[in-house]
């Protein structure tokens, strides 16, 4: 991790009470897209801690139902062509 980075993070990971387990989060935060070059990744990292794992894969969960609603719709309407893998 950069310095920059360590700038941002450490405080966040020291400002908690709990034990944190830092690697297993980050990784998670990565699989799901965040960059951890930036400060979304470090807003998202404080968001990590203040939820449990249920209520984080209950989010997770709602927003991929909401994008399957809303690329159904799209496709309906014809505005949305099949990407090729």
């Amino acid at each position: 991790m950069h310095s920059r980075h360590q700038k941002l993070v450490f405080p966040l990971l020291i400002s908690h009470s709990g034990p944190v387990n830092g690697k297993e989060n980050i990784s998670q935060q990565v699989e799901m897209g965040f960059d951890p070059t930036t400060s979304k990744f470090v807003k998202a990292l404080n968001a990590f801690y203040q939820m449990s794992d249920k209520t984080i894969e209950e989010k997770v969960n709602v927003y991929k139902r909401l994008i399957r609603l809303y690329c159904g719709i799209l496709k309906r309407k014809g505005l949305l062509r099949r990407l090729k893998p």
